[in-house]
């Protein structure tokens, strides 16, 4: 602070104003200019201060910034994890986020079909062989040479074989599909495909008589299941049938019951189940 005097008045008395040593504003008390010179912008002590405040920030910030990207990462972690286990998929793991993510496997139905007739014997090839020239006397003959073997149109006509796998392959036709493959696979597969020689099964329920070629004890159990479910809601004292329909526990036992059957007739088509013919 300066003390400087800036004129004389006409009864000689001289004015002194004071002058900040920072900024050179003037003030007409020493107090103004202290009270000054101690908030001044240009004082190099409050420019540190000011430096220190905008470089240190707050506890509270750091503490609403975690809270903030906590709160999203959880929030991720619930939907991930809730949408795998809806699809089927593994659970995913609250440390580990870089598995969270992967390709999803699309399931394909296989359609399941049902014989309605048996297919036709099958005819044999014939064997048309391959004549080659040769000009050197010496020359091994091979013994299973190659050979034209003519297959029906559906398992792709004429293939060149050997004359060995020509003789014991045919075209073999099952369920309306056709393939070449050995003659006793082709037995052995015309036989699974009839119904006649399915494994029976006879149900609890109704008595009735089915054929499966899949797994016969998969049908049994389901078949189980639904007849525990059936005597359940079908108790006489209960009255569900005929009198207490509408009843909170016959309803219960009732949307059991129907679940159980549901699943039943979902596994006669997965062991493809046909009912025997009286």
């Amino acid at each position: 602070m300066k003390q400087t005097n800036k004129n004389t008045t006409r009864t000689g008395k001289k004015n002194y104003v004071w002058i900040c040593d920072y900024c050179g504003k003037e003030f007409s008390t020493k107090t103004q200019s202290d009270k000054h010179e101690l908030s001044c912008n240009e004082n190099p002590k409050n420019k540190r201060e000011i430096i220190l405040k905008l470089s240190v920030p707050k506890l509270k910030t750091f503490f609403y910034i975690l809270l903030i990207f906590f709160g999203i990462y959880f929030l991720s972690f619930i939907l991930v994890n809730s949408y795998a286990q809806s699809n089927g998929l593994s659970k995913k793991s609250l440390i580990n986020p870089t598995k969270w993510f992967g390709s999803i496997p699309t399931m394909t139905p296989i359609p399941i079909s049902y014989p309605t007739s048996l297919p036709t014997a099958t005819t044999k090839p014939t064997v048309k062989p391959i004549t080659k020239k040769t000009t050197n006397p010496t020359a091994i003959i091979n013994d299973d040479p190659l050979v034209n073997c003519i297959y029906s149109d559906k398992c792709g006509g004429t293939k060149q074989i050997k004359t060995s796998e020509c003789n014991n392959t045919v075209c073999c036709g099952v369920n309306d599909k056709y393939y070449i493959t050995t003659k006793d696979q082709c037995n052995q597969d015309q036989a699974n495909s009839d119904p006649d020689n399915w494994p029976e099964v006879i149900t609890n329920q109704g008595n009735l008589v089915l054929r499966c070629r899949g797994n016969i004890e998969a049908v049994k159990r389901a078949d189980s299941v639904r007849e525990i479910a059936y005597t359940a809601y079908a108790q006489p004292d209960l009255k569900c049938i005929t009198e207490n329909r509408d009843s909170d526990q016959c309803k219960q036992l009732k949307t059991d019951y129907d679940s159980k059957y549901n699943a039943f007739t979902s596994t006669l088509k997965t062991e493809g189940c046909l009912m025997k013919e009286p």
